[in-house]
């Protein structure tokens, strides 16, 4: 009687059991938490469509491996958490590629490029709009700056990195900013080390 009570009882937490299981371990890795610590495990352990347990690589494989669980070696490399753009310009990206195919700017150098070969086919004193750039995506990492733009003294030209923006020499003259232009609310004309802005 004993034996089939112990036996009725295990039969009724096996199956709590067996889905603590995971269906996938990967282990050796660098997880990447962003915990409030922003804390780096080895390994993960995912179970459905959820993330059951992150830790050591001995303390997940002790807590989640079953006979099922699929095991993946990362050897080293990073997993990180599923990101989200929670802030597209959708309708602007596709009108800007549909009014004229974006340039492949990956250095001021190929910037230069473009402005020289605008400068061509752009009426006299007409101004140049470099579309829009982040730095972060050229070689350089920084923003052009007026010399960089005066590759044309015949327009005016302005560079467009979103929240902060360059000109050549010819743009800021007929824009009238000099070195005494107060900075703008909110916002800074840089200067060089001449005190002229750059």
């Amino acid at each position: 009687m004993r034996c089939l009570i112990l036996v009725s009882a295990f039969l009724a937490f096996a199956p709590g059991l067996l889905a603590a299981n995971a269906d996938l371990i990967l282990h050796n890795g660098k997880i990447v938490t962003v915990d409030a610590r922003f804390s780096v495990r080895q390994a993960v352990a995912v179970k459905g469509n959820r993330i059951v347990a992150v830790g050591s690589n001995a303390d997940v494989m002790k807590a989640e491996r079953g006979p099922a669980t699929r095991l993946i070696d990362l050897q080293g490399k990073t997993v990180l958490p599923g990101l989200i753009d929670a802030h597209v310009h959708a309708l602007d990206s596709g009108l800007s590629e549909f009014r004229e195919k974006l340039p492949p700017f990956d250095s001021i150098v190929s910037i230069q490029r473009w402005v020289r070969e605008k400068a061509k086919t752009t009426p006299k004193g007409e101004w140049i709009l470099v579309p829009r750039t982040l730095p972060p995506r050229l070689k350089e990492m920084r923003m052009p700056t007026k010399t960089d733009l005066d590759v044309t003294t015949d327009h005016p030209v302005a560079f467009d990195g979103s929240y902060v923006w360059s000109a050549n020499s010819m743009a800021l003259r007929i824009s009238g900013i000099t070195s005494q232009t107060p900075n703008p609310p909110g916002g800074e004309v840089v200067k060089g080390e001449d005190g002229q802005p750059n």
